[in-house]
Order: C-alpha cells, then structure tokens, then sequence
C-alpha cells in the first residue's frame, strides 16, 4: 500500500501540482469549458476552486480544480487543439494502460491506474480529465475524488459543444 502512496505523490509532483501552480493565472477558458458550479455540484465534500494553469507540452491550456482551504487538487483538465488524429491513435490506441471508451467523441480512451483518466477526441480537438484521489491515511486506500462515469460525461458535454 506504501507504494501506493508514492505512486500517487509521484504523479501529482510529475504533474506539477504544488503551490507555484496555483500562483499562476486560470485561464478564462476553463469557466466556458467546464464551468466551476458544475465541479461543485459532482464534488459535495469540500468547496472546489480553479486554480491556475499547469505547465503542459501537449495542452494548450490546463485548468484545475482543487480544494480552496489545503490547495489540493482534485481534477485536471487539458485541452489541446490542433493534434492530429494520428498522433493521438499513436499515443493511447497500442498503449495498455488506457482502454478504449466508445460514444465519446470520434474517439476516446480511459484510465484507472492512478486514479480515473479519461481522453477523448473529436476532430483535431483532445481533452483530458484527471481525478485524483481522496487518500485514507490509515489504511492508504484511494478512491477516486470523480467517478469514471462522472469524468466520461463531462467529455460528452464538452465535444459537444466543439464544432
């Protein structure tokens, strides 16, 4: 379970979550893409804010939503226009940590290795989600702050506003 634990920690130091994040400014796309009522209303545990943007080489923009009081993350989400289909096959179509999700977009993949991912695209527009985990300290159980289901219907919402 420990490994857990550090696979986690690791994961959200490669992402870059700590407080020099969320000094940078939100990028006002995130309100239009995945407003923050919307994250509040999936979340009822504590209040979730947007922070700002993630330093990314694949997205154009980053939003993320954490916890106001301890700065912890709870969602990430990333948009990339302008990936060519190909490349995104390339990246998750052969990859075994992802599997392939249908009636999302032109295509889409999800993932549940280090808490419930979700990537999808529709033209030459990729999105990501990420949840993290709530972690129980005693026993280091995680559990995903987000439902695999809830992450794959915020894609459906979001592509279907892409034209």
């Amino acid at each position: 379970m420990k490994a857990v634990f550090a696979i986690i920690v690791a994961f959200s130091v490669y992402l870059g979550l700590g407080s020099a994040v969320f000094a940078k400014p939100v990028d006002p796309v995130c309100e239009k893409v995945l407003p923050l009522a919307e994250v509040n209303k999936a979340y009822t545990k504590k209040k979730i804010v947007l922070f700002g943007q993630q330093e990314q080489r694949w997205a154009t923009a980053t939003c993320n939503y954490g916890h106001e009081d301890d700065k912890e993350p709870a969602l990430t989400l990333g948009i990339a226009p302008y990936i060519s289909s190909d490349k995104f096959n390339k990246t998750y179509k052969n990859n075994p940590l992802w599997k392939p999700l249908t009636g999302v977009g032109d295509e889409a993949f999800v993932s549940g290795k280090l808490g419930d991912m979700v990537v999808a695209g529709k033209g030459k527009l990729v999105i990501m989600l990420v949840s993290y985990v709530d972690l129980d300290k005693k026993t280091f159980k995680t559990t995903p702050k987000f439902s695999t289901n809830q992450l794959v219907e915020w894609a459906k919402q979001i592509l279907a506003r892409y034209k």
